[in-house]
Parts: C-alpha cells; sequence; structure tokens
C-alpha cells in the first residue's frame, strides 16, 4: 500500500473509531471463503497476455506482502483471475472483497463487484439466488506496486424476499431486448441492485411501470418482475404513458410503498432505534441504495428497510437518489436525541451565560459532541 494512502487510511480510522459513526465489515462465523480456486497469475497488472503462473488455491485469503505470488510473477504490475463453481441454497448473499490494490467479482455471470482500477479497500455487493444450485465465481485482481493481499468470502444475508407481483394491466406497452446480447433485471432501478435474473436479445416483456424519466423500466417477463435499463428495450409506444412504479414496488411491504430511495456515504449502523444508545441490528455497506418508510421528528435519522429488516441510520451520510424527502412521513415519538451543553460563563466580566447551546449536526464543532450519530 502506498505512504500516503495508507496515512489517510490511519486517520479516517482513528476519526470514525472515536466518534463511533462508522464500522468497517468484520469476520464472521458464517463467512465462506470457498474453496478450489483455479488460480491464473499474469505478469501484467490488466490480465493480458497469456498467463505465466497456474495452481489451485484452497482459498482465497491470500498476502503476498512486498513479493511475488511465484516464479516468473513480478512483485508489482501483475494481475490474477481466480475461478471456482460453488453451491448455494436459495437466499440473499453479501460477498467482501478486501484488496490490495483493485477487484472485479462475478457469480453466475452477474457482475458483483467492479472495483479493478480502484485503491485498495474493502468492497462488498450483493446477490439473491432464487433457484439453488452451482454458480461459478470468478475473481480478477491487480496489483499496481507495494504490499499485495486479497481476502474474498461471502455470507448469508437473509431469506430471499417474497416478490411482490404488479398486475399486468390489459394493453400493456411491449418492450424488447435490443443492442445487448443479455439483459439484467433488477429487483430496484439502479445499477448494482440485486439481480432477479437476466433475458437475451430479442426478448419481448409488458412494460408495467417506469422511474420518473423513464430511463428505467418496470417490467414483467413471463411471470418475472424486475426492472431493467431502457438503453437497451425498444418500446412499442411512448414510455411516458406508463406508470410511475415506486422504485422497491417488488420487494413486499413495507420497502413498496415509498418513493424514496438514498444511497449510503459510508458504512453505516442500522440501529433499531434512531439513537445511538440504541442496539445495532444490522451493517449497511458504503453505497447501499435503501428504502425509506419514515423519518425521526428532527428529520436526523431515517427509517429504512434492509435485508428484510426494518431499523434507522443517520440521515447525513445518505443522498437521496429518487423521490422526494417530504413524502416520506414522521414516525411519532422518533424525535431523535440532541446533546445540550450549556454555555460555559465568561472568565472574566461578570456576565452571565447566553444560554444553552444546540450541538445538533448544524453546529457541532465535530461529529463526536454530536448524540444520535451513528
Amino acid at each position: 500500500m502506498r505512504p500516503h494512502i495508507a496515512l489517510t487510511a490511519l486517520g479516517l480510522a482513528a476519526l470514525f473509531a472515536l466518534s463511533g459513526l462508522l464500522v468497517a465489515p468484520t469476520a464472521r462465523a458464517q463467512d465462506n471463503f470457498g474453496s478450489n480456486y483455479q488460480a491464473e497469475y499474469y505478469a501484467s497488472p490488466d490480465l493480458s497476455g497469456g498467463p505465466v503462473l497456474t495452481r489451485t488455491e484452497p482459498r482465497l485469503d491470500l498476502n503476498f506482502g512486498s513479493g511475488s505470488p511465484g516464479e516468473g510473477v513480478p512483485a508489482d504490475n501483475f494481475s490474477a483471475r481466480f475461478t471456482t463453481n460453488q453451491n448455494f441454497a436459495p437466499g440473499a448473499y453479501e460477498f467482501v472483497a478486501q484488496a490490495d490494490d483493485g477487484v472485479r467479482v462475478e457469480v453466475g455471470g452477474a457482475l458483483i463487484i467492479d472495483q479493478l482500477n480502484a485503491p485498495p479497500g474493502t468492497y462488498t455487493g450483493q446477490l439473491i439466488v432464487e433457484q439453488g444450485g452451482d454458480r461459478q465465481i470468478r475473481v480478477e485482481y491487480r496489483e499496481a506496486s507495494g504490499n499485495a493481499s486479497l481476502r474474498f468470502f461471502w455470507r448469508p444475508a437473509g431469506p430471499a424476499p417474497t416478490p411482490t407481483l404488479v398486475p399486468v394491466p390489459p394493453g400493456a406497452l411491449l418492450g424488447t431486448v435490443v443492442q445487448a446480447s443479455s439483459l439484467v433485471i433488477r429487483d430496484a432501478p439502479f445499477l448494482g441492485a440485486n439481480r432477479v435474473t437476466s433475458v437475451r436479445r430479442g426478448t419481448q416483456f409488458a412494460v408495467i411501470g417506469r422511474d420518473p424519466d423513464a430511463r428505467w423500466y418496470l417490467v414483467d417477463a413471463g411471470g418475472v418482475q424486475g426492472w431493467t435499463w431502457g438503453f437497451y428495450v425498444f418500446v412499442d409506444g411512448n414510455e411516458f404513458s406508463v406508470p410511475i412504479a415506486p422504485p422497491f414496488t417488488t420487494r413486499g411491504a413495507p420497502a413498496s410503498t415509498t418513493a424514496l430511495a438514498v444511497q449510503t456515504t459510508a458504512v453505516l449502523k442500522l440501529r433499531a432505534e434512531p439513537n445511538t444508545s440504541s442496539a445495532q441490528i444490522g451493517r449497511v455497506g458504503w453505497g447501499d441504495k435503501l428504502p425509506v418508510i419514515g423519518r425521526s421528528e428532527r428529520g436526523s435519522w431515517y427509517q429504512v428497510e434492509f435485508k428484510n429488516t426494518v431499523g434507522w441510520v443517520f440521515s447525513p451520510f445518505t443522498e437521496v437518489i429518487q423521490g422526494d424527502v417530504n413524502s416520506v412521513p414522521f414516525v411519532p415519538g422518533s424525535g431523535a436525541l440532541v446533546q445540550i451543553i450549556p454555555t460555559p460563563a465568561p472568565a472574566t466580566g461578570g456576565g452571565s451565560a447566553s444560554g444553552p447551546q444546540d450541538t445538533s449536526p448544524a453546529n457541532a464543532p465535530t461529529p463526536i459532541s454530536i448524540e444520535g450519530q451513528s
């Protein structure tokens, strides 16, 4: 890892540890590393040329330090590809890749993590498996300079949610897959949302909903419903005549009841109540997209649904990607606690204190002094 990156990471880690706002993924008993990865190492940073070293890695928990993985592989500017077939039961899964430097992960043909040219870090992605069976896992890795390491595993993220089917209206517009050999259907209108299925070029389906800009279409493909990117779909009519659908409409209640979606800008704790003294009931990844079903009376916390669990996240570490915050109701009795610090009397002059100081997020000198962040 490069020195300036290490210093930045250390500083952020110290700040986050002190404030208690953010958390990093930690190992759990149910973490699955898989087995028997067929490894191909390349003497180039972009998987070009033929592999110079092939072998079987029992698992991807690799730490090469500042050295080489093996004969013929340089210590810097190399890349690798690892493939294995693993069996998955139906359910939702979270995949975690901790890499120095970049990493990309595909599971069953679905792109889960796409950070091959990213700096060192921990990256996560989710996948819903509706039908159990074997899936091919392909992990691609890039090392630029300095230390080299890769750790990859997955864990259950809950049972597969029961989808809510939207009635297909008579005379619904038809969409046809064009400009793509295979098109992914997702459970929300965002890149990175869970993959439901994929359809081939030429497939037709009913278009039963859209996002406000008609960039994403809610489709019904033979009873399987989900969202797909409109750029690859030809619609046999005016797509703006299709009704706007809530972004999480197929996920079932309570997610299907809201039109507000936010994306996290940090790894956050999911709390049972909108305050830091309540129990942590989940961990929300950086960049995750969440349905907001309620908000605290002070507005500093959002009530969200995450992996079939309803909880609270601190709103300043999210950004709205669809909908209007004002459309979401306040949850009675959910006023987040704000630490009130009396202003001390002046050291000289004998004057009285000017009154209590509200160190809410807008006025707080540091995150540590805010009661209610997580």
